[in-house]
C-alpha cells in the first residue's frame, strides 16, 4: 500500500503533510517508526517549497480607518482617523503618484499632522479585518477603505517609552516629540525649556542606547506598530510615489536609523556634499526638517507597505498594549523581552513559558497570584517573542537572561512558576543555587529518550524528533507557515483528543485565545527558539540537582497526552529527589490553565515556608 505521506491527495490542503499528521495520528506515528527517512524526506522537501515571509502581529492602534462611500465620502470612521484631522472626504481621484500592490492602492496625502501616505482597498480585498457590525450594514459595491499610518497615538507612544525604560519625564517629551516631529516644538508644547528638553532627550538615549533622536523615533515606533518583519521593504512606496532615487533611499534609511549624514555618505562611499544635496532632496520631499521626522516618516511606510502583500504578511490585528511589555538588554546590546505585571510591592513570581509558547501568561494564572499579592513577571527566552537569540546554549542562555532581568528590577529570590519549562529552571539552579526561593514546575518535560509514551499527534512527533532532532527545523519552518488562530484550535483539539480535562479545557474560549496568544508570535516566522529548545529535549538527560537550596513543587496531570504521569514522576524524582510531587487525576496537558487554583495554592506555601 502507498504511504499517503508520501502520495498526497490532490484534493488535499495546501496543509497537506503537517494537516496529515493531525488528521492521522496512529498512521503518523506507525510511520515514524516504520519509515522515518521517507517521512523526513518528503518533510524536508515540502518546507523547501515553503516561502516563509516574516510576519507581522500589529496593533490594532497603528491604523487609522475609514470607510468610503462611491463619492469618496466618509460614513464611518475610527476614533483615530479624527484623531489625525480627516473628518468628511477624501480626495482619491488617480494620481500619477499612484502604486498598486494586490488590489491595494498607496497614495501620498497631506494632513493636518503633515505628509503621510495613504491605502484604498476593497473590504474584500482585507478579509483578515474585523469590521463592526455597522460597518458591514453599509458596505456597498462602491465601498472603499481609507487605511492611514497612525502609530503616534498617545497611548501607542507612551506604552512604548514605558516599555524601553524612559522615565515619566523623558516620555513625556519623546511622546511629543514624535507627534510634534521637532524636540524645540515639544518643549514648548509640554511647557518647560529647550534645554530642558534637551537633557531629558539625553537621558532617554543613554537609558536606550540610542545615538540621536531619529534612532530612538525608531525603536519607539518599532514598539508602537507591533511585531514587524525585519525585512519589511518600504523602497517600493519610497520610489513610486515620491520619486525618491536608491541611493536617497538608501541614505534616509541609514540616517533614521542613527548615523550621520557625514557617517551615512562615508557607508555608501559618496562625498558629504552629496549626502547634504540629496538630503536636501528629500527633506523638500517629504516636507520634514530634520533626521528624527525622517525616521517617523520612513516607519509609516514600513506599517504602510504590509499591506501590499496582506494576507501573507499581517497575521492579526490584535491590541497588544495590555501586555505591559518591558526591554532589558545583554552586554552585546541584544534584547531579552519581559512582561511585569505589578504591583510593585507584591511577591515576585517569575512565570516560565512552554517550548511552544512566549512570555504572556494565562489570564487565569494571572488572576489566582494577583489576587493572592503577587507580582508576575514572564520572560521571553532567547529566540521567542521578542528576546533575541543568544551565542550560548539555549537553556544555559535562559539562565543568564534571568539573572539580568532580576538584578534590573531589583529582586532577590523570587518564587518560580514553569510550564513544561522545567530545564531553563535547572539552568538558573546550576548558574546560582540562590537565585530562587522555590520553584513550582507543571507538567515538567523529561527529556525524550526517558519518556516512552507516543500516542497522538504530539507523540507522532516527539518520536520524529527524538529519532533524528534535525527534522525539527524543516517542521518549524512548516509550522510557522501555517500556524492561524483557526488552526492551532483545530490542532490543539487533535493532539488533546482522548483527555477528558483538556477537551473540556478547550470548550472554554479564554483558554483557546490564551494559548494563540502566547503562540502566535511563531507564525511571525521567529522559530529559533522552538528549534532549539525541542532539540534539546530530543535528546540526553538531566544531571540530578545535587544541592538543593529551595523547595521544588513539582505538579503532573495524569490525562497529559504527551506523557505518562508515572514517568515523569519518576524521571524528576531522580533529578531532583527532595521535590514534593503531586497528581492530579482531573488534569491534564492543559493543567496550568485549568486548575491555576492548585498554582496559587503551591506559590502560597512557597511564600509561607
Amino acid at each position: 500500500m502507498s504511504d499517503p505521506v508520501l502520495q498526497p491527495s490532490p484534493a488535499s490542503s495546501s496543509d497537506d503533510l503537517l494537516q496529515w499528521f493531525f488528521d492521522n495520528p496512529e498512521q503518523a506515528l506507525t510511520t515514524v517508526q516504520d519509515n522515518p527517512s521517507a517521512l523526513e524526506a518528503a518533510l524536508i522537501l515540502q518546507s523547501g517549497q515553503v516561502q516563509l515571509v516574516e510576519g507581522a502581529i500589529l496593533n490594532t492602534t497603528a491604523f487609522a480607518v475609514a470607510l468610503l462611500d462611491s463619492t469618496g465620502r466618509v460614513i464611518e470612521r475610527t476614533p483615530l482617523f479624527t484623531e489625525i484631522g480627516l473628518i468628511d472626504s477624501l480626495d482619491f481621484a488617480p494620481s500619477e503618484k499612484a502604486l498598486e500592490r494586490d488590489g491595494v492602492v498607496f497614495r501620498k496625502m497631506a494632513t493636518d499632522a503633515g505628509a503621510t501616505l495613504v491605502a484604498y482597498a476593497r473590504p474584500e480585498a482585507l478579509d483578515g479585518w474585523a469590521f463592526p457590525k455597522e460597518w458591514l450594514e453599509k458596505m456597498g459595491p462602491g465601498s472603499l477603505l481609507a487605511i492611514l499610518p497612525h502609530f503616534r497615538s498617545s497611548q501607542s507612544l507612551e506604552h512604548a517609552c514605558l516599555a524601553l525604560g524612559l522615565t515619566l519625564a523623558e516620555t513625556r517629551i519623546a511622546v511629543a516629540a514624535m507627534k510634534l516631529g521637532d524636540i524645540q516644538a515639544a518643549a514648548a508644547t509640554i511647557g518647560i525649556s529647550y534645554q530642558r528638553a534637551r537633557a531629558l532627550v539625553s537621558g532617554a538615549l543613554k537609558r536606550t542606547a540610542s545615538s540621536n533622536m531619529a534612532e530612538l523615533a525608531r525603536k519607539i515606533a518599532d514598539i508602537s506598530i507591533g511585531l514587524t518583519p525585519q525585512s519589511a521593504s518600504h523602497e517600493a512606496l519610497l520610489m513610486d510615489i515620491w520619486g525618491l532615487s536608491g541611493r536617497q533611499i538608501a541614505l534616509s534609511s541609514l540616517i533614521a536609523d542613527g548615523l550621520t549624514r557625514d557617517q551615512a555618505a562615508r557607508a555608501l562611499r559618496i562625498s558629504p556634499a552629496v549626502a547634504k544635496k540629496e538630503m536636501s532632496t528629500v527633506f523638500e520631499t517629504f516636507g520634514i526638517r530634520n533626521a528624527l521626522g525622517l525616521s517617523i516618516m520612513l516607519r509609516q511606510h514600513v506599517l504602510v507597505s504590509l499591506l501590499a502583500r496582506f494576507s501573507a504578511d499581517i497575521k492579526e490585528l490584535t491590541d497588544l498594549h495590555s501586555e505591559p511589555l518591558r526591554f532589558a538588554y545583554r552586554g552585546d546590546g541584544s534584547r531579552i523581552a519581559y512582561s511585569d505585571h505589578g504591583p510593585p510591592c507584591g511577591q515576585p513570581v517569575f512565570y516560565f513559558h512552554s517550548s511552544m509558547t512566549s512570555r504572556p501568561v494565562p489570564k487565569a494564572i494571572l488572576r489566582e497570584l494577583k489576587a493572592i499579592g503577587c507580582r508576575v513577571i514572564a520572560i521571553d527566552r532567547p529566540g521567542f517573542g521578542l528576546t533575541d537569540p543568544a551565542p550560548h546554549s539555549q537553556f544555559e542562555a535562559a539562565a543568564l537572561d534571568f539573572q539580568i532581568v532580576r538584578e534590573k528590577l531589583g529582586i532577590s529570590r523570587p518564587l518560580a512558576v514553569a510550564r513544561g519549562a522545567a530545564q531553563a529552571v535547572l539552568a538558573i539552579a546550576r548558574l546560582d543555587p540562590l537565585a530562587l526561593g522555590g520553584a513550582v514546575l507543571i507538567n515538567p518535560d523529561p527529556r525524550s529518550p526517558s519518556s516512552k509514551a507516543r500516542w497522538g499527534p504530539l507523540g507522532a512527533a516527539k518520536e520524529m524528533f527524538f529519532r533524528n532532532p534535525q527534522i525539527i527545523a524543516p517542521v518549524a519552518r512548516l509550522l510557522a507557515s501555517r500556524l492561524t488562530s483557526d488552526r492551532l484550535a483545530d490542532w490543539l483539539a487533535k493532539s488533546l483528543k482522548g483527555s477528558p480535562a483538556d477537551e473540556k479545557a478547550l470548550t472554554n474560549p479564554e483558554v483557546v485565545s490564551d494559548y494563540w496568544r502566547a503562540t502566535r508570535s511563531l507564525s511571525t516566522g521567529r522559530v529559533t527558539g522552538y528549534i532549539a529548545e525541542q532539540a534539546a529535549l530530543a535528546k540526553g538527560a538531566d544531571d540530578p540537582i545535587r544541592q538543593i537550596t529551595w523547595p521544588w513543587d513539582i505538579i503532573i496531570g495524569e490525562q497529559d497526552t504527551l506523557h505518562r504521569a508515572e514517568d515523569v514522576e519518576r524521571y524528576w524524582q531522580d533529578v531532583l529527589p527532595a521535590a514534593s510531587v503531586t497528581r492530579l487525576a482531573d488534569a491534564g496537558r492543559m493543567l496550568a490553565f485549568t486548575h491555576p487554583q492548585v498554582i496559587a495554592q503551591t506559590i502560597r506555601k512557597l511564600r509561607t515556608s
